[in-house]
């Protein structure tokens, strides 16, 4: 499907891929779960067909057959678009450490490859992200080749995408927040780290937490650094504990407002749900009491935990 000549069912069969392999990225189990993602060609179907291809074919078919002249193209699943992984508990972060459970079967039918091809020569704005998109979360964990490095600089890029926002001043998009979040996955890997942060990157990432909006913004911001430390600390055991003073780490803390990342690790108040009337002279006492640990709060806490 991914080599259909007609674009519109390319590009429906890059978006449903796309949800596919996000229900993948979200799996942390990789031992038990095989790789279903080797029916996107005729020629790769009958090579795959003993692995559980034949559900995910049926899957596929399920989801590009919304497509209809009533509806129209499908659409991109709402996770996928604007929130990139569920949010995760402190222990969860090992999950980027781990590679993407569907990566072999999609690099050895050229899945990945034929990705790459459409990124690289599709006019249609909305594919290209889901491939650039697609492609980083295969990845996870995993070194990006030097042939895909486009990818980093991509989603680098349009992950500092502004829009309008409320208040009338620039925020982030959607959009940007899941390029932010795809880096994440990339991150896994501590050989990926250069790429990320070169062209001052880190930088945009402090501004994130300094602004403090939009939250979808700063909790991806959050995960990113703590996965990169993390990533980091992996690498320097596999070198035998050697470090330097550029070091993921190393950078991040030089970097890092401690004062900007302390007030993110305060949970908000919970606001009194009704006011009460006071009586001339009287004051009123009560004050705001202390909201629970939200995603951001749990995240600035792991990060100031990293750092110390």
């Amino acid at each position: 499907m991914l080599s259909h000549p007609d674009p519109t069912i390319q590009n429906d069969a890059v978006i449903a891929l796309n949800n596919l392999v996000l229900g993948g990225a979200r799996r942390t189990a990789n031992a038990t779960i095989m790789a279903k993602t080797s029916t996107l060609s005729n020629m790769s179907f009958d090579k795959f067909a003993g692995s559980n291809s034949a559900s995910l074919q049926r899957g596929l078919q399920n989801q590009l057959s919304s497509r209809n002249s009533t509806t129209g193209p499908i659409q991109p699943d709402p996770n996928a678009k604007g929130s990139n992984t569920v949010m995760m508990s402190q222990n969860s972060y090992l999950a980027y450490l781990r590679p993407h459970p569907y990566f072999n079967e999609m690099d050895t039918c050229g899945g990945i490859d034929r990705l790459f091809d459409i990124y690289t020569h599709t006019r249609d704005k909305l594919t290209e992200r889901n491939c650039a998109v697609c492609i980083g979360r295969l990845f996870r964990a995993r070194i990006l080749p030097l042939k895909f490095s486009p990818i980093i600089d991509y989603l680098k890029t349009s992950s500092q995408e502004t829009e309008k926002g409320q208040s009338g001043g620039a925020q982030l998009t959607a959009n940007a927040w899941n390029s932010i979040g795809t880096l994440v996955y990339l991150a896994g890997k501590e050989s990926n780290h250069s790429n990320i942060l070169r062209d001052n990157y880190l930088q945009f990432l402090v501004s994130n937490l300094r602004s403090r909006h939009p939250k979808g913004a700063v909790h991806f911001t959050l995960l990113l650094l703590v996965t990169m430390i993390k990533a980091g600390m992996v690498g320097t055991i596999a070198t035998f504990g050697q470090t330097s003073q550029n070091d993921t780490r190393s950078q991040i803390r030089r970097a890092i407002p401690l004062s900007a990342l302390r007030a993110l690790a305060v949970p908000p108040p919970t606001k009194s749900s009704a006011k009460k009337q006071l009586k001339p002279g009287e004051v009123d006492d009560e004050k705001d009491s202390q909201g629970e640990d939200d995603e951001v709060t749990l995240q600035a806490k792991a990060l100031l935990e990293e750092l110390k």
